[in-house]
């Protein structure tokens, strides 16, 4: 009997099937962990915008406060009771009277004395709804509570720039 040769018939690589499963595979980890970096992206960018507000407001509120406890007199508002979307005050040093606080633009001014009126907040947030109210009674100097409300500068409408705030404040002429 001869010997027959068996001759192995090896091909190698993949088949149709195997190789769809593998790129299936591979999408869907692809899909998966770039959806978890968008998320992760978009949550950075949601807390900037947050931080960024609630800075502004801080900064805004404490120099605010500390202008009135400093200051001898408040020019406007004059009348207990009486609001305005400025604040005038009279200061000791006669190169800071009057210091006056406004919003114009969306941003918080103040101005002291002659000198050129100086934003205190940044171009990346918008100020509204800026009120002064004298709340002085009968056996105080000097009252005044304030507020304001800060949003993002949000021009594209998204949802992660999209951040918004109010603050209140109080000032005591010392």
């Amino acid at each position: 009997m001869p010997i027959k040769n068996k001759i192995k018939n090896k091909n190698s690589g993949f088949t149709l099937v195997e190789l769809l499963l593998y790129i299936t595979i591979a999408s869907v980890i692809v899909g998966v962990v770039s959806s978890f970096l968008m998320m992760i992206l978009s949550s950075q960018v949601k807390n900037q915008s947050v931080a960024e507000v609630e800075q502004n407001g801080r900064r805004a509120t404490r120099m605010i406060a500390q202008a009135i406890r400093n200051s001898s007199a408040i020019n406007s508002p004059a009348v207990s009771g009486a609001t305005s979307t400025s604040l005038s005050l009279q200061m000791s040093d006669a190169a800071k009277n009057p210091t006056v606080f406004n919003s114009n633009n969306g941003f918080i001014f103040i101005t002291e004395g002659t000198s050129t009126a100086i934003n205190i907040t940044s171009p990346r947030t918008v100020v509204s709804n800026l009120i002064f109210s004298n709340m002085t009674g009968k056996k105080e100097k000097g009252v005044i509570d304030f507020s304001f409300t800060i949003d993002h500068y949000n021009p594209g409408n998204r949802n992660e720039f999209s951040y918004e705030q109010t603050f209140q404040g109080e000032g005591n002429i010392r």
